[in-house]
């Protein structure tokens, strides 16, 4: 059985033998599963019990943003080669969303491409990277420069992986579902996140599967639209123009890596509020969001030194045209303003107004 379509859905929770089936119909001379020192001891066990007859090789790598890097990249390649893997070799990528931006890109280029599946073990993975088909890693301190665009044949979605995450890494996922409810022109999703009764630390697991369905074929709808992110799947980085400049400042800069969807959640306000000065985004909306977004999340630290070191990263964007920083916002909920032109005055006023939301 082929997937219909690139990153088809498969829900491991709910039949134990699909993934083995999967396996089965795409008929690999082999299977290999990338994970990082955190999933193989946390997770692996569980996901080699749906295997079935296969019995992988298992590369490990190290977790986190500072080893999304080139050079994991070529011990990945070198592993590859070393184990004589093949076009008909398909690669497991067990774990985050670094894991699963640097592995399918390495997946993706080892002989032009063996078929990956992701599984996604964060919420943030399972509604961000596992979905879309971008492959990537970071470049002269500069995030996600270096790319492809390669999507899965499968995603395998297992609730139960994200029963024991930290809140930390809910928020996170939090944050790009809160970036998707406002993609959609159905204000119910928006305003079912901003409820008091629906802080992530509350729900589920039933819940969690709900939204994360619902925020999955939110992006799937848009990258059916645009594949290649010619036009509107630029939206899908609302937020992400001023969150990538934080994330990579605390990295860089100050040697503390922001989880990155506390980065986004920051670049959300930034964004909105130039949604509402430029493009006369409903204040009312902008109010309510910015406040939300100010009471669940902390403060992202900078002041106003750090102004041209985050404008310097913008103006890396892979959305610019020539020098012009370029920004994904919004006329209004599902209102796309894609290609916004942003000057460093501009910018640097969004970055006055989320400090003074947090009074910093």
């Amino acid at each position: 059985m082929q997937p219909r379509c690139s990153d088809t859905i498969i829900r491991l929770d709910i039949e134990a033998d699909l993934l083995s089936n999967v396996l089965l119909e795409m008929e690999p001379d082999g299977v290999v599963v990338v994970c990082d020192t955190h999933t193989r001891e946390l997770c692996l066990p569980h996901l080699l019990s749906r295997l079935g007859s296969y019995t992988p090789e298992v590369i490990t790598i190290e977790p986190g943003e500072q080893n999304k890097s080139l050079e994991t990249i070529s011990l990945l390649w070198d592993r590859f080669y070393h184990l004589n893997l093949s076009r008909k070799t398909v690669v497991i990528l067990l774990g985050g969303g670094s894991l699963l931006d640097i592995g399918g890109f390495a997946a993706s280029t080892f002989k032009r491409g063996m078929p990956c599946i992701n599984v996604p073990t964060t919420i943030l993975a399972a509604v961000d990277a596992a979905v879309g088909g971008k492959r990537g890693f970071n470049f002269n301190e500069t995030k996600n420069i270096i790319g492809s665009f390669y999507p899965s044949s499968y995603v395998g979605l297992d609730p139960g992986f994200f029963r024991t995450l930290p809140l930390t890494e809910k928020l996170s996922g939090w944050a790009e579902i809160l970036k998707h409810a406002l993609l959609e022109p159905d204000r119910k999703a928006l305003i079912e996140l901003l409820k008091e009764d629906r802080q992530p630390e509350t729900l589920s697991l039933q819940e969690w599967g709900n939204l994360i369905s619902r925020s999955i074929r939110t992006k799937q709808r848009i990258v059916e639209e645009d594949p290649y992110e010619n036009g509107v799947r630029q939206m899908l980085n609302l937020g992400h123009t001023f969150g990538h400049a934080v994330e990579a400042d605390m990295l860089h800069n100050r040697k503390k890596e922001l989880p990155h969807g506390f980065a986004v959640a920051a670049g959300i306000i930034m964004e909105l509020y130039l949604s509402f000065k430029l493009l006369g985004f409903p204040q009312e909306l902008l109010t309510k969001v910015c406040y939300y977004i100010r009471d669940t999340y902390p403060v992202v630290p900078f002041n106003c030194k750090a102004y041209n070191t985050l404008i310097a990263y913008m103006e890396q964007d892979k959305k610019n045209r020539g020098k012009v920083i370029s920004a994904a916002l919004l006329k209004d909920i599902g209102l796309y303003a894609y290609g916004t032109p942003l000057s460093p005055t501009l910018c640097k006023e969004a970055m006055d107004f989320y400090r003074d939301l947090y009074n910093t």
